[in-house]
């Protein structure tokens, strides 16, 4: 086989991409069936997008996917965890925030974790 057809151009990538972005099924389950508050998604590092432009007339909030995916995966309701604090970005984890929760979606937080709130993660498993 032949070397460039190994690699696959950049362009070829990002249509697979939204390709499979746009196939996701959105589940359309009615949340208030679902057992409640059982999946928290960290969103204090601003790390899903909103509204993510696919064509010029489609938006895609890929927290609606993401929702979506888990509640079809362990069949439960998935709330938000924005890190906000009586009105501020102050907010931290701590263990009565966990505390109702059965899952921890962190995903890829674009800056540090603390340390508390790593060890408060290590503690609650």
């Amino acid at each position: 086989m032949a070397k460039s057809q190994l690699r696959k151009t950049p362009t070829s990538e990002l249509e697979e991409i939204i390709r499979a972005s746009v196939n996701i099924s959105i589940d359309a389950t009615n949340e208030e069936s679902l057992p409640k508050a059982t999946i928290l998604f960290d969103e204090s590092h601003n790390e899903l997008l909103r509204s993510r432009k696919i064509s010029d007339d489609d938006e895609v909030d890929t927290w609606d996917i993401l929702a979506s995916a888990l509640r079809a995966e362990i069949n439960r309701k998935a709330t938000v965890y924005t890190g906000q604090e009586n009105g501020t970005k102050k907010g931290f984890l701590t263990e009565d925030i966990f505390s109702p929760y059965e899952v921890l979606a962190l995903i890829a937080p674009s800056k540090a974790l603390s340390k508390e709130e790593v060890t408060l993660m290590i503690i609650s498993q």
